[in-house]
């Protein structure tokens, strides 16, 4: 496991999980059944999960890769299915958070040159 964040609110039992690898992928759990909730595979040239975030509403998870590109991505865990995909730039991604204001979506990620 390379990140975790959990989300707030009032279920703080819904979990985010990175695992790094030849098949990267990230995983929402509910920590009371110990059951997923959504899964999804980064791909192969991903390296690794550098970072990754669940939404206040935990409707959404932003993650970005270990690969040279820093992919950053969006997914939708209520249809588990990517949104968005893009390049983060050249500086690795070191974390990411959402924003706390009840259904703001903004997030922000701190580059490892910005620490």
């Amino acid at each position: 496991m390379t990140g975790v964040d959990i989300a707030g609110g009032d279920n703080r039992n819904i979990v985010v999980t990175g695992e790094c690898g030849k098949m990267s992928t990230v995983h929402v759990w509910d920590t009371n059944t110990m059951s997923s909730v959504a899964s999804f595979n980064l791909g192969a040239s991903a390296k690794g999960v550098a970072a990754l975030s669940i939404s206040p509403c935990q409707r959404y998870v932003a993650a970005v890769d270990q690969s040279n590109d820093h992919t950053m991505y969006i997914y939708n865990v209520q249809r588990k299915k990517m949104l968005l995909s893009l390049s983060a730039g050249s500086n690795s991604i070191a974390n990411i958070q959402w924003s706390k204001k009840p259904n703001d979506l903004k997030f922000v990620a701190v580059t490892s040159s910005t620490l």
